[in-house]
């Protein structure tokens, strides 16, 4: 029977339990608050390394498309239309007639810098 004990004679709340019932919803909103921000955060480092794979997928299929002969590393510079999303490749010998190719996409992290490594061979042709 508490609920009746927020109403007044007249059948109405009381100011008093209002300014209860307001607090209580206003304490609960507050603490709903951190996590539903941490989980927008996470969202949006999600979406930056989905981003960050997308980017160095999209590198692997260009470079596996280079004849052999013309592989050849590039340093770390900003990929064209994603600005704060920064591409290297580096590629070197990983024996006879064969290249190893490490496609580096680096992007922006709430800890700081994330980055995406793929990885692929290359066999050449004598």
């Amino acid at each position: 029977m508490c609920f009746r004990a927020l109403r007044s004679e007249a059948g109405a709340f009381s100011l008093a339990g209002v300014l209860v019932a307001v607090a209580i919803l206003a304490a609960c909103a507050l603490a709903a608050a951190g996590p539903l921000s941490r989980g927008l955060q996470d969202v949006g480092s999600s979406s930056a390394g989905s981003r960050a794979v997308y980017l160095a997928l999209e590198e692997c299929e260009r470079l596996k498309a280079v004849p052999w002969t013309d592989l050849a590393s590039f340093p770390r510079a900003e990929v064209p239309g994603f600005p704060g999303y920064f591409r290297e490749v580096r590629v070197s010998d990983a024996g006879v007639l064969l290249k190893r190719v490490e496609v580096v996409v680096s992007h922006a992290a709430p800890g700081g810098m994330e980055e995406v490594v793929l990885v692929f061979e290359r066999a050449g042709v004598e």
